[in-house]
């Protein structure tokens, strides 16, 4: 019987051949068909191309964003184990590694290969030294591995990971110290920022009134313009044009206004919880508090003499032996005489130890010194030999001294109660009896607002699954409020920056985390939160809606009209600054206020804020070691921003310019009437201030200088950004990092 290959060995070319074209037609034409029964091709477009370290696809970086999410994942649950506060915690990495953005992780990845390319490396001992560091050396390697189980993260993945994060990071804190260094030059700008202050007049133009003036563009530069700009968030406070539709959410509250509650709270009330946890408040007021408070005054006075050197000099000059015949009682001259005693006791403490030992000796050594040091006193009086007269009187008057001893203290012991409660007790007291009565409301009304939460999540899961069902009736926040003498409240769509600026926004939970980050990150839909805002106000809210950030398409309604505005508003701003800087010119020639100048100008408003600093700390002095300074707000300025603040300061009294405020929506006729102090008193201070309490005012130049140093890396690489970050593929980007204005 033949061979069955015998066909194919005969015919083995021209089988080949065939075979050949079968495989070319393959390559061509499946992928069409697929497409055409439905198929979908998966398309990994470059994101970033580089000329020194080859480029990055989508799904290169979404492998990235998915590394970084297991870093932090495992880090967050290891740490959090020992930490009585994750959401701090992912924070706190963040800062550290970075979020888990499109644009974070391809800076980190970008870094991470320069650093090789520059000879830097990582081994598994730095990373496990760097584990120990982070962690505090609190977690063991069996908490890793329960956390490696959490996150779906194995230990090898793990550990390449972090030797990229590492790497990055070894780069950036080679690079950090140097910005650390200031030149004196620097300094006393910085100094001059926080400690200088001016008065102003100011005249504003709004760009929006020229706005008529500027020519509607072509439709094909008007969608080439929205195309530029459409994945950019968008800020108040910039002037860049952006039109990426933000996260938005709706919250709806009770609030609990403090006054009112705090003046429902009796006399009655609070001295019966003053007895009933007296122990407690006896501790609070006679504890710690005061030695906070007298600490703080130690600090205050040691302060004193190390910021203003001649006061150094004056306890100097002054010897304790000269102050303390204008401050001792004329009976303490004597042991002065006695200069055994008297001088070298006196001379061993310091000026203001010294102050403090001589307002309680007086009381003390009248009795013992007159005891001791005066025996000839004692033999020259025979007076006691009438005394033994009277002694036997005294003998009997005994009985009754010895009563009065007894007495007196009664009549002391009184007296403690007669304090009973201080101010600063009374009004915690009454801060924690208004809570109660708070807490019990919001206790009260949270059933109600569980009950519907659990209705919505039954109705949403019918919804899912396709069956039909009646949305539960929404609570009426108006009546249940007014039924327990709470205020309801709903806000509009808000954004981050909106929630932020808002009362409830801005209040805090659990007294650590503001209620708008927590509303935008982690809180579900109708799940109750208490929080309080700084006046003290109470509120129970939840989130109702959430509408996720989005890219805009040109067509949908109210767009075309936004990218329109944006548009003329960014053409207008140079004829708004020429205004401007003709009104300047007016004002310089005539020498005068900006109102006399103008006073035949109804239509120009002149601004008189009250004076102001540069930046600021806000309510925290100095000398407390700030973490961050901002710029200061100016009363009647819309958002004033760092190139307004360089006019101004820039300017002697007197002296007129003109400046845009931060989001370039108003040029300013600017015109400094005063600076205090004047710059000779500045210049003195700032030769004895110590730079430390001011430094943190650099924080702005160093974040531009690191910027720079970022991009003449991804110069030097060749990096170019193919698809702009937030063009991700759907899902791969967490978005932009919340926008947080500085306390």
């Amino acid at each position: 019987m033949a061979s069955p290959f015998s066909i194919f060995r005969k015919k083995q070319k021209m089988m080949i051949a065939v075979l050949g074209v079968m495989v070319m037609l393959a390559f061509v034409f499946i992928p069409i068909i697929m497409e055409r029964m439905g198929g979908r091709t998966v398309r990994d477009e470059v994101v970033a191309s580089t000329v020194k370290f080859g480029n990055l696809r989508q799904s290169d970086v979404s492998a990235l964003m998915h590394q970084r999410q297991g870093v932090l994942g495992v880090l967050t649950d290891a740490i959090q184990m020992s930490s009585p506060n994750p959401r701090m915690v992912r924070r706190f990495l963040e800062a550290v590694f970075g979020p888990a953005t499109d644009e974070a992780v391809v800076n980190s990845w970008l870094l991470a290969r320069y650093a090789e390319y520059q000879g830097v490396a990582v081994s598994d001992q730095t990373i496990n030294g760097f584990l120990k560091e982070i962690t505090q050396d609190k977690v063991s390697p069996l908490d890793f591995q329960t956390a490696f189980k959490r996150s779906g993260t194995s230990e090898f993945h793990f550990f390449n990971a972090m030797r990229d994060e590492l790497l990055a990071l070894q780069l950036k804190n080679m690079f950090l110290p140097s910005l650390a260094a200031t030149t004196p030059a620097q300094r006393w700008d910085y100094f001059a920022r926080v400690k200088q202050q001016a008065t102003i007049e100011a005249i504003a133009v709004p760009v929006a009134q020229y706005l008529d003036r500027i020519p509607d563009p072509s439709d094909d530069d008007l969608k080439a313009f929205f195309e530029e700009y459409k994945t950019k968030y968008p800020r108040p406070d910039l002037p860049d044009p952006a039109f990426r539709v933000p996260q938005k959410i709706v919250l709806q509250f009770f609030k609990a206004d403090h006054d009112k509650f705090a003046g429902t709270v009796t006399d009655e009330e609070i001295n019966a919880r003053f007895e009933k946890e007296k122990e407690l408040y006896d501790q609070i007021e006679k504890g710690s508090t005061k030695d906070t408070k007298d600490t703080k005054k130690e600090d205050a006075e040691e302060k004193k003499p190390d910021e203003a050197k001649p006061e150094e000099k004056k306890p100097e000059e002054a010897k304790p032996d000269e102050k303390r015949p204008d401050e001792a009682k004329p009976e303490e001259k004597k042991p002065e005489e006695k200069k055994p005693d008297g001088t070298s006791a006196l001379k061993q403490p310091s000026p203001f130890l010294l102050t403090a030992l001589q307002e309680e000796k007086p009381a003390e050594k009248p009795e013992t010194p007159a005891g001791e040091a005066k025996p000839a006193e004692k033999s020259e009086t025979p007076a006691k030999d009438e005394k033994p007269a009277e002694k036997p009187d005294a003998t009997a008057k005994d009985e009754k001294p010895a009563e009065k001893p007894d007495a007196a203290p009664k009549d002391e012991k009184p007296a403690e109660p007669k304090a009973g409660p201080s101010d600063r007790v009374k009004r915690l007291i009454r801060e924690q009896i208004a809570y109660d009565k708070v807490k019990v409301i919001f206790d009260g009304l949270r059933d109600p607002m569980e009950k519907y939460r659990s209705a919505w999540s039954k109705y949403e899961d019918a919804v899912i699954k396709g069956k039909t069902a009646a949305e539960p009736a929404p609570l009426d926040f108006e009546a249940l409020a007014k039924e327990q003498g709470l205020t309801a409240g709903k806000t509009g769509l808000i954004s981050q920056i909106d929630a932020q600026n808002s009362d409830i926004g801005s209040s805090v939970i659990e007294g650590r985390e503001p209620a708008w980050l927590i509303a935008f990150t982690s809180l579900s839909k109708y799940r109750p939160e208490m929080s309080r805002d700084g006046q003290g106000n109470y509120y129970l809210f939840w989130k109702t809606q959430d509408e996720k950030e989005r890219v805009p398409a040109f067509d949908d309604q109210g767009v075309r009209d936004d990218v329109l505005r944006t548009w003329k508003t960014i053409q207008a701003r140079s004829l708004a600054m020429t205004e401007a800087d003709k009104l300047a010119g007016e004002a310089r020639k005539s020498d005068k206020f900006l109102k006399q100048t103008f006073a035949d100008r109804p239509d120009l408003r002149v601004i008189f804020p009250e004076p102001f600093s540069w930046m600021t700390f806000g309510n925290v002095p100095l000398g407390s070691a700030p973490s961050a300074a901002r710029l200061s707000a100016v009363p009647g300025i819309d958002m004033p921003g760092q190139e307004f603040m360089r006019a101004v300061f820039d300017l002697q009294p007197r002296q007129v310019g003109a400046a845009f405020n931060a989001p370039k929506t108003a040029a300013y006729v600017l015109r400094v009437t005063e600076l205090n102090p004047p710059q000779g008193a500045l210049w003195a201070q700032f030769e004895v201030d110590d730079f430390s309490k001011y430094a943190p005012v650099a924080q702005e130049d160093q974040r531009q200088i690191f910027t720079a140093w970022l991009d003449e890396i991804k110069a030097a690489a060749g990096f170019k950004w193919e698809k702009k970050p937030g063009e991700m593929i759907e899902g791969g980007s967490r978005g932009p990092v919340p926008f947080e204005i500085d306390e």
